[in-house]
């Protein structure tokens, strides 16, 4: 329990064995990539901002799986859309662009999607 501003705030993990084994898959991708991105983009001047990012859409991914709360939720999936947004425009040409548009687009038809769900959720009790 972490107290912001004299007021208690609950942080709850879930670890699950179905959890921990998406986890690691999604882990041991996210190793591959940044492992094989060293040595195909070796010659790209920005290499670690690269490595940051998947390292940001790993921890979204993850808080997702692993943090049980509707908050959490919607950071966890925006930032995947965040990251994934500026992982698509990484190059920076045009046709990249349209590409991490689209993503964004469908992320919010998520964002929509899952805040109804939450609603609904809370309409019923729960």
């Amino acid at each position: 329990m972490i107290n912001l501003l004299l007021t208690p705030v609950k942080f709850t993990l879930i670890i699950d064995p179905v959890g921990i084994i998406y986890a690691s898959a999604v882990l041991f991708i996210a190793a591959n990539v940044i492992r094989f991105s060293k040595f195909y983009m070796h010659e790209d001047p920005i290499i670690n901002r690269f490595s940051v990012l998947v390292i940001l859409f790993v921890a979204s991914i993850l808080t997702l799986i692993f943090v049980p709360h509707f908050m959490a939720l919607l950071l966890g999936w925006d930032g995947l859309g965040i990251t994934s947004f500026v992982l698509i425009i990484y190059y920076q040409n045009p046709k990249s662009l349209g590409a991490g548009i689209v993503t964004a687009l469908i992320n919010r038809i998520g964002d929509v999607i899952i805040l109804i769900a939450i609603g609904l959720t809370l309409n019923q009790g729960h």
